[in-house]
């Protein structure tokens, strides 16, 4: 839990629609992290807040996205996050930032809602939308689950990262012992959300 990863905007947003949705719980997984540290304030509120539950760091992360109604993803700054993917693959919309990776990760409007880095109210008004519209959460939920089944199953991944490495390997350098196929075992988010 850092500050680049929007922890101080999630909260935010949280303490402005607690109040509006009494059933309303923020699920926070990880543990602090001192190169990035979360201000005092942010810190505080997590550990005060009845509402807001952080288990800490855990192995499997699968039964926690079924207890999402929606994933919030405000990072400031982001690779290519699986964490939108899981998401997706469980059948839960997103709501994230429009930060490189995550606008790769999520199609606005299609898996998920993008709102501008930092944005506290366009966080809050996004996460209100899913809350007040379920239908339009479920849609979005389906549609991030087709795409991740179809677009990011483990098999096709590694095709596409062995033709990169071949497309960029000189032709001498590839012989048929470098093309021995060894694949590592299926990511366990997605065969256990492919079975919800």
């Amino acid at each position: 839990m850092t500050r680049d990863k929007g922890l101080p905007e999630l909260v935010s947003a949280f303490q402005c629609l607690r109040d509006s949705y009494p059933e309303l719980r923020l699920l926070l997984l990880g543990e602090f992290e001192e190169g990035d540290p979360v201000p005092a304030w942010v810190a505080e509120a997590i550990r005060r807040d009845t509402r807001i539950v952080a288990p800490g760091f855990v192995l499997q992360t699968a039964v926690y996205y079924l207890m999402m109604d929606v994933l919030a993803l405000p990072s400031r700054s982001k690779g290519f996050p699986t964490v939108a993917l899981e998401a997706g693959a469980a059948g839960k919309p997103v709501v994230g930032t429009r930060a490189t990776g995550i606008i790769d990760a999520v199609i606005d409007k299609q898996t998920g809602l993008l709102t501008r880095i930092g944005d506290v109210p366009a966080l809050t008004q996004a996460l209100a939308r899913l809350l007040d519209d379920p239908e339009l959460a479920r849609c979005l939920g389906q549609a991030g689950r087709e795409r991740a089944c179809c677009h990011f199953q483990a098999g096709r991944v590694w095709q596409a990262i062995e033709r990169l490495y071949h497309d960029l390997l000189p032709t001498s350098a590839v012989t048929t012992k470098a093309r021995t196929h060894v694949r590592p075992t299926e990511p366990t988010w997605l065969s256990k959300a492919e079975t919800h």
